[in-house]
């Protein structure tokens, strides 16, 4: 049996050590930690990165084996460059960033908007107001009792 001139060498074909190892390609290893970072499970992922050699999908322990940085650091690389990018747009102008500004005040630091609910007397209808703030509500609140009273004023 031939020796291998040097240890980390790739084994040839034919060489009667069985068959060829998997190399990764920098290309696999972008696609894996991606993959990974939108939540794709390992044996999704290992059937997406196909193996040169067979034609096929790896199994799980060869993307386990070869992959392992990727599959740790996909997640949260991924993670943080959605929210960099949600930053980004909430610093800037524009409707984006009022909208990215919300969204980041309720999922970072606990906003919530409070919803007022109001029974009308006269009609018995429930009233909820769409998306409103409360200050808005109760100045609008004022504005239609003033203009009732100034209706029923006006009519006697």
């Amino acid at each position: 049996m031939a020796r291998r001139a040097e240890k980390n060498q790739p084994r040839r074909k034919g060489d009667g050590r069985g068959m060829t190892p998997f190399v990764a390609t920098d290309e696999q290893r972008k696609q894996v930690e991606l993959l990974v970072g939108m939540g794709l499970t390992h044996d999704e992922v290992a059937t997406i990165i196909i193996n040169p050699r067979t034609k096929r999908g790896i199994d799980t322990l060869t993307l386990q084996r070869h992959f392992r940085r990727e599959l740790d650091v996909g997640g949260p690389r991924l993670k943080a460059k959605v929210v960099q990018s949600i930053y980004r747009k909430a610093m800037g102008d524009g409707p984006q960033s009022v909208t990215a500004g919300i969204f980041i005040a309720k999922c970072r630091y606990g906003w919530r908007e409070k919803s007022v609910v109001e029974v009308d007397s006269k009609s018995g209808v429930l009233v909820v107001p769409a998306a409103v703030g409360v200050e808005e509500w109760i100045r609008a609140q004022r504005e239609a009792e003033a203009a009732r009273e100034a209706e029923a004023a006006a009519a006697s």
